[in-house]
């Protein structure tokens, strides 16, 4: 009988981390982007700065949605051999449909309104932070 090499347990696990922060600092990227970088020169915040504190706790949920998403479609299969360009198409998909999951749940949760214009930008930025961090090399 033999055992289960150990690279079938650790690039999964190390593939896990590293999609979890990706989307973290695409939530932290997106929301400095909206609130504090140049571009609110073009597109001002009229309703005043939202507390971060509430993008951090949405995102706490968010993880582990898309997590489980992408486990749903094997994206962390232990043995996946792709090219970028499947990667990147294959993950640009997910989070399309992650974000759908978010903003129907933001839609509802009427306790705090969230910028939609985070939300588009959280959805480019997660996709291009979570591909770039799969990419082998």
């Amino acid at each position: 009988m033999s055992q289960p090499h150990r690279k079938d347990f650790l690039v999964p696990l190390l593939t896990v981390i590293s999609d979890a922060i990706a989307i973290e600092a695409a939530f932290l990227f997106s929301y400095w982007l909206r609130f504090y970088s140049p571009l609110t020169e073009y597109l001002p915040v009229e309703l005043g700065v939202p507390p971060l504190d509430a993008y951090v706790y949405g995102s706490l949920v968010v993880i582990p949605a898309w997590l489980l998403l992408f486990n749903s479609r094997s994206m962390y299969h232990p043995r996946r051999v792709v090219y970028f360009s499947d990667e990147f198409f294959a993950v640009a998909r997910l989070v399309f449909f992650g974000m759908l999951m978010v903003m129907s749940a933001a839609f509802f949760y009427r306790a705090f309104s969230y910028s939609r214009l985070v939300f588009a930008l959280l959805g480019i930025s997660s996709a291009a932070l979570i591909a770039a961090v799969r990419t082998p090399e």
